[in-house]
């Protein structure tokens, strides 16, 4: 977890995924960087984990969860115990390359997942 508001907490959660990443372990990144409100659907990346695979030279595998806001509606609109079983899927999408990129090339990497991701929530409904 990342205290955002901590220079030095985001730091070390950047280091820390560096070290996972160089001894090859792989790590799952909410690019978000935050539990977005009830009203938006995807919001603005953050740069860290393009940064990172960009860095290591390693693909992105973007994965959509379209079941969240059904599945758990409290989290998002903050009405407590609002939520309800059921299924939320994990969907494993096709991976987008980084090797031969340089951080010169972040922001459109960036640009590319962002509306990857939002298209296929799109797709799921989510307008």
């Amino acid at each position: 977890m990342v205290d955002r508001s901590s220079p030095t907490s985001r730091k070390r959660v950047y280091e820390r995924a560096k070290k996972r990443l160089k001894d090859g372990v792989s790590i799952g990144i909410f690019p978000e960087g935050l539990v977005p409100t009830e009203d938006v659907v995807l919001a603005p990346f953050k740069n860290g984990a393009f940064s990172l695979a960009i860095e290591h030279q390693i693909p992105i595998v973007p994965i959509t969860l379209p079941d969240c806001k059904k599945r758990f509606p409290f989290q998002f609109s903050y009405k407590y115990w609002v939520g309800k079983p059921g299924i939320v899927r994990a969907n494993v999408h096709a991976p987008i390359e980084t090797e031969g990129m340089t951080k010169d090339d972040m922001p459109a990497l960036k640009e590319k997942v962002y509306q990857f991701v939002a298209e296929k929530l799109k797709e799921e409904g989510y307008r």
